[in-house]
């Protein structure tokens, strides 16, 4: 990132210290950039080398002060010019109404510098008279700030076109900190206050009429501008082209843990998030290879049930946003549709050839066993859930396919032996039961190969070789993983041949009664190179960790 995100135009008195202090601690202060505070508050051109990196840039300066070429979200609070005017000279002239030691030392170091120019401490009409660069700061001055012309609200509409923009009034800064909070995707808080004076500090100048119309003399355009917010407005000014996208860059901003807006994300909102997928430069399996940094970790799924598990995982130990939407809408899902940076078909082609070259990553993926895998394939959802198998196309066109039916019979369901004899047919592919030796193309690639059973030793090499503490999440229900097949296959089980609907109630009474002997050669054949991958797997025995 190297222009920055957010620009916050910080007219004078219009709350901007207190918007200064919300942006630090949703980012941290490094992730910051404050004219005055950051670089000289005098410097004339916009420094770009200083910030480039950070998300969020602000200060005492102009719209004209940053290059047309920047397309950050710009943001302003204006205020009522004559309460403006006044705060100003009261926060020139009278340091005591400070709220802290420390801006009273602030204000202090103003005084003498003003009077010198001219300002009078007793007299705020003798110093609009006497004191140029006084009268200058509350004369159009939040015209001239949101304007790249001239001083003027007609200026300050024109300049603004071709920009997102976000302006508020004082008046109204929990609606303005309300919808910036929600562009951003922060918790609901309400917004800070801070530099305000004590006491009631406007009122003898607001009686004194004179001076009153004086300064609102000096401030017609400025007038129409806050007019235009509070009123035609309801108290914010907002212009922002392409929503969706802003929103994308502005929520993908990183924000401090606990921060975050907790939400009940719908698929809808994913256009929010995240950009949308093309087509993929790199071809899959390998696009679809999931990364963790810094953690430098790759993971190389394969479908089966530890998949769910590793892929929250990864997603934890990666620094991409939004995870909490990620996890609530599914992994698979939106990393199908969307970019979000946790795959390889993410990154640029420099940044794949980067990871490709490095050494210093640790590379793994899980092989299932065959027969256990198919078993379970169809435990879950050729036998448990089949009366939902309308829901899932090509699962309900296999069965029509095993039962010979153009409208099949899902309360009966079919037997193993149909399940497993259609898909080997080769003529209903399905990610469920493609070959794993597809999505493991380069098994020589990985660090280690893990078994579904082994998954503690992952969690242990993950900690010796990257320094990360990790849980993998075991499936939730009760059954767990299916058994790795123990043969020699028998000539004949009970259940082979029983359609799923009349298997017993207790699946413990037919899982191991599924698999002849038939029945695992025809698997063996169909999965030549899924049982090398799995037997590499065996080699490896779970190992205790030490104590």
């Amino acid at each position: 990132m190297d222009s920055p995100e957010l620009v916050f135009l910080h007219i004078p008195k219009t709350a901007g210290t207190s918007q200064q202090t919300m942006f630090n601690e949703h980012y941290g202060r490094d992730k910051v950039f404050w004219i005055g505070r950051d670089c000289d508050p005098d410097v004339r051109r916009y420094p770009a080398a200083a910030i480039a990196g950070r998300p969020i840039v602000g200060g005492h300066k102009h719209l004209a002060f940053y290059p047309r070429s920047l397309d950050p979200l710009y943001c302003a609070l204006v205020r009522d010019p004559v309460e403006r005017a006044i705060s100003l000279f009261v926060y020139y002239t009278r340091p005591e109404l400070a709220n802290s030691e420390r801006e009273r030392r602030i204000r202090e170091a103003h005084i003498s510098e003003w009077v010198r120019r001219g300002l009078d401490p007793d007299s705020m009409t003798a110093s609009i008279r006497n004191c140029r660069p006084f009268r200058r700061e509350i004369t159009n001055f939040q015209c001239r700030y949101l304007s790249r012309g001239r001083a003027t609200f007609a200026s300050v509409q024109k300049s603004l076109q071709g920009h997102d923009f976000l302006v508020g009034s004082v008046a109204a800064h929990g609606l303005f900190h309300a919808q910036l909070a929600e562009l951003l995707d922060w918790a609901e808080a309400p917004p800070l206050q801070a530099n305000r004076s004590r006491d009631d500090y406007a009122r003898s100048f607001l009686q004194d009429a004179a001076l009153v119309a004086r300064i609102a003399e000096l401030n017609t355009e400025d007038e129409k501008l806050v007019q235009w917010v509070t009123g035609e407005q309801r108290g914010l000014w907002l212009a922002i082209g392409e929503r969706r996208r802003r929103c994308r860059r502005l929520r993908a901003l990183p924000l401090r843990p606990g921060l975050r807006r907790v939400r009940n994300w719908q698929w809808e909102d994913a256009p929010e998030l995240w950009p949308p997928r093309e087509r993929d430069v790199l071809p899959w399996p390998l696009s679809r290879m999931l990364v963790a940094e810094p953690a430098r970790v790759v993971y190389m799924p394969s479908p089966g049930r530890a998949d769910a598990g590793i892929k929250r995982m990864m997603l934890e130990l990666s620094r991409v946003a939004h995870q909490d939407a990620l996890r609530l809408l599914g992994i698979d899902r939106v990393v199908g549709e969307y970019v979000t940076g946790l795959v390889l078909g993410d990154r640029s082609p420099a940044e794949v050839e980067q990871i490709a070259a490095a050494e210093d990553y640790f590379r793994f993926a899980i092989v299932y066993e065959p027969v256990a895998r198919l078993v379970e394939i169809y435990h879950s959802r050729f036998v448990t859930l089949r009366e939902q198998l309308p829901r899932w196309p090509r699962l309900y066109e296999l069965l029509a396919a095993a039962q010979g039916r153009a409208e099949p019979d899902c309360a009966l369901g079919i037997s193993f032996r149909q399940f497993v004899t259609t898909l080997a047919s080769g003529k209903y592919a399905h990610p469920l039961w493609q070959r794993q030796s597809r999505c493991l193309p380069w098994p020589d690639t990985c660090d280690r190969l893990y078994r579904p059973d082994q998954l503690a030793l992952l969690e242990r090499d993950l900690a010796r070789h990257c320094g990360v503490s990790v849980h993998i999440e075991r499936p939730q229900d009760g059954a767990g993983l299916c058994p790795p097949f123990e043969g020699p296959a028998p000539a004949s089980v009970a259940h082979a041949d029983t359609p799923a609907g009349e298997l017993p109630a207790d699946a413990a009474l037919w899982l191991g009664e599924l698999v002849d002997a038939a029945l695992y050669q025809l698997i063996r054949a169909y999965y030549p190179r899924d049982f090398k991958l799995y037997n590499r797997c065996a080699d490896n025995p779970l190992e205790e960790t030490p104590a």
